[in-house]
Formats: C-alpha cells, structure tokens, sequence
C-alpha cells in the first residue's frame, strides 16, 4: 500500500509516485459520503454522562467527570467517522488504497466530513460550547471555543464583569 502524500508530490504517469493525491481522497469523501450518515450527538452524550459519572461520598450523589465526557463523545465521534470511511472503503476503489491510521493528513480529512448538517443534537451552540469549554475542538461542527485564552484579563476588566446589572435603588 503506498502512502498517502501532499500535492507536490504526486507526479502523474510516474510509477514511482502514489496512485492518488489528498485532493484525490478529498474529492471522493465529498462525494461518496452518504448523506444518510448522521451522527445522533443527544444519543452519544446520553451514554458518555453514564460512564463519565463518578459517586461522591456515601450519599448516592454523582457528579459527572468533565475530562472523561469529553473523552468519550470525542471517542464516539472518531468511531462514528471511522466506520463510515471503512464503508466507503468497501465501495471505493479509489479510498480502498487509503489507510486511516497510515496518515495524519487523511484522519483530518475524514474528520472534516462531520459537518453540523451531519450531527443530529438538541443542544445549543453555547450548550456544547459549554461541555467542550477549553478543549481542542476535533471537529469541524463544534462551535468555536468561547474562551479568550490570548487576551490577558485586567483587574478593572474583571470588576467591570462582576459589577451588579442593576442599581440599588431597583432592587425589590
């Protein structure tokens, strides 16, 4: 199997060079991606609360581990992409040639094909904002992180954010 490479150096009619091109595998997995093929995030982040739920104390209180929930949507995503893209393998002669796992290049572009149009979800952009906070953002249909990581936060900024949004005297 020969791998996958960048643009330049696909040389076509030279035996030497690779059979396809990323622009090649780009252009079929824009094409050959089954519009039937939705990914129920609801559904995933159902199951993940489940196993990302840690008890505290005797008391039968949960709370839900953040790092782990992430985890595992994040987990449930790449399966969902891999399955469709060894589908597509099946059908394809072209992606057939193509290895998931043998190239950087080619997981990022099966990544790029969970588009918003593709995840079926309930949930707002700042609720998944929310459940993502200060995580990369793997795909391409998660909201942008909300955080301003870069801008350093002043000291009269912060009083201005935490300042009442009401006066006094409308108080009840």
């Amino acid at each position: 199997m020969r791998p996958v490479v960048s643009e330049g150096d696909y040389i076509p009619g030279n035996p030497a060079s690779p059979l396809y091109s990323l622009s090649d595998v780009k252009d079929a997995l824009e094409t050959w991606w089954p519009s039937s093929a939705i990914f129920d995030f609801d559904s995933a982040l159902k199951d993940a609360k489940k196993k990302a739920s840690r008890p505290i104390g005797l008391w039968g209180i949960e709370t839900i581990d953040r790092k782990e929930l992430v985890r595992l949507l994040n987990l449930e995503m790449e399966r969902f992409v891999a399955k469709q893209f060894s589908l597509l393998r099946a059908s394809d002669s072209l992606l057939s040639q193509v290895s998931l796992l043998g190239d950087w290049d080619v997981l990022l572009l099966v990544r790029q094909q969970l588009t918003r149009d593709r995840v079926k979800t309930s949930l707002s952009d700042p609720e998944i904002d929310a459940i993502f906070e200060g995580t990369p953002r793997l795909y391409p249909w998660l909201p942008k992180d909300s955080c301003d990581w870069d801008e350093p936060q002043t000291i009269k900024r912060l009083i201005e954010e935490l300042a009442p949004t009401c006066l006094a005297t409308e108080a009840p």
